[in-house]
């Protein structure tokens, strides 16, 4: 017979570790228990992709009376006001949708027909405050392009924001317990935000550590004891309070304890702020960060390469995309042309979504990509601009 593997959906599926009711029968409780008094601050990406259907769901989901006035898509201040009033969690004005993008998740988590556990995702969430990363300059264009992930511009920007957050959770009487970097692309963050901030950070690479830990005592009753079984596996617990720990610096990669950032060493000013247009690849002799898109597997049982016309994007043509409020000079590196579902408008105002298909079978040249005329990250966002750009690849 096969055996059942661990496994667990990103780090916001961690969240349950720090409430009770995943603990074995007569298991004392450790200090990864969630108290009263302490708060969870979540990191997302939040992408802006909240519709009425999505919200009308979680709240049919957790029981909210139906005569509540449903959001519509572009009223995410009133999906903020109405989930912080239900739910609890605390979310920044203009960022509602991310704390229901988490609450969605959790509430997926557990059994709504179990008065214990739903109680349990209910606790959790109004101890859970959420903001996001998708303006923070060095991470707009993970956001917005599909572009390259500037690391150390992002560190640099960073700490005004989670400062701010910790302010305002002690201003109102609470402790911060632990950060949770939802985004696979956080990882590199976290070292940094331990060594600032002085408490334990979780994310992807802290699930791979401890769901991989459990993997040779892992013994599921069937596949609908998955995720109990992961939770209360001694290997995977003790992995969890082990790096339940501020002090704790992953080797791989971020801010190591001489303060080097890997990967980044050694480059001037001008050259990191150049990354996202570059792809994340300095002169030589330095080292290429950022991997092109034609050297990307597109996954297992994929039959298609990724067509060239979805390697590169005109988005980082328009200020916003770097630290200094600068376009880059053409075309970068990037995925914005492709994709799948719908992202909103990309390029122009007249079309949705991502113009050249899934696998860029909508464009045959670079030409058939829509002119770019004007993109806004959302109508909060400090980075929001107009860009009116001709649209020629001049670098493509």
């Amino acid at each position: 017979t096969e055996k059942l593997k661990p496994m667990l959906l990103g780090s916001p599926a961690l969240l349950p570790v720090f409430t009770g009711v995943f603990r074995a029968t007569g298991e004392d409780h450790d200090k990864l228990l969630l108290q009263p008094d302490e708060r969870i601050l979540i990191i997302t990406s939040y992408y802006p992709a909240l519709d009425t259907t999505q919200l009308d769901a979680i709240i049919q989901d957790v029981g909210i009376r139906s005569d509540v006035p449903i959001p519509t898509a572009t009223d995410l201040e009133h999906a903020r006001l109405l989930i912080e009033q239900y739910f609890g969690i605390k979310a920044l004005p203009g960022q509602g949708d991310a704390a229901l993008s988490i609450l969605r998740q959790l509430y997926r988590l557990y059994d709504s027909s179990k008065p214990d556990e739903l109680n349990s995702l209910l606790y959790l969430a109004n101890r859970t405050v959420v903001i996001g990363w998708n303006d923070m300059a060095g991470y707009i264009p993970v956001d917005q392009g599909g572009g390259f992930h500037n690391v150390n511009l992002t560190l640099s920007n960073y700490y005004s924001l989670v400062n701010d957050t910790i302010a305002n959770i002690t201003r109102d009487g609470f402790t911060l317990k632990a950060i949770v970097m939802e985004s696979t692309e956080m990882p590199a963050h976290s070292n940094k935000v331990r060594m600032d901030f002085g408490v334990p950070v979780f994310d992807i690479s802290t699930v791979g550590r401890c769901v991989m830990s459990a993997a040779d005592t892992f013994r599921p009753i069937g596949v609908n004891d998955l995720f109990l079984a992961l939770f209360r596996n001694p290997a995977f617990r003790d992995c969890i309070t082990r790096l339940f720990d501020a002090s704790f610096i992953e080797p791989k990669f971020g801010t190591q304890a001489d303060g080097t950032l890997l990967f980044y060493e050694g480059l001037p000013q001008d050259v990191v702020d150049a990354l996202t247009c570059t792809g994340g690849r300095p002169p030589l002799p330095s080292k290429p960060i950022g991997r092109l898109m034609q050297n990307y597997d597109p996954g297992y049982g994929a039959k298609f390469p990724v067509d060239p016309i979805c390697y590169q994007t005109p988005i980082c043509r328009c200020p916003g995309t770097t630290t200094r409020n600068e376009g880059c000079a053409g075309w970068c590196p990037g995925s914005a042309n492709c994709g799948g579902g719908s992202f909103g408008n990309q390029n122009n105002q007249n079309e949705s979504g991502y113009p050249c298909g899934v696998r860029g079978e909508l464009c045959t040249t670079l030409l058939d990509v829509p002119v770019l005329e004007s993109t806004t990250f959302n109508a909060d966002s400090v980075y929001a601009f107009q860009c009116m750009n001709p649209n020629e690849p001049t670098n493509a």
